[in-house]
């Protein structure tokens, strides 16, 4: 399950933006995240699963 837990910065390369957007998202609560400890780690299909319900389709 580890394998499965990204943190802030490969979110962030992973979404193609800042890391400063990412904590921003994570304030807002627009994100999925996970608190260990300190710690932010986000789950890659979470984080696939909400990119896919938050894209906008080009015609």
């Amino acid at each position: 399950m580890s394998s499965d837990l990204m943190n802030l910065e490969e979110v962030s390369e992973l979404l193609g933006v800042s890391k400063h957007t990412i904590y921003s998202w994570v304030f807002e609560k627009r994100i999925p995240y996970i608190k260990v400890g300190r710690l932010l780690r986000f789950s890659r299909r979470e984080t696939d699963a909400w990119l896919k319900v938050n894209s906008i389709k080009a015609f």
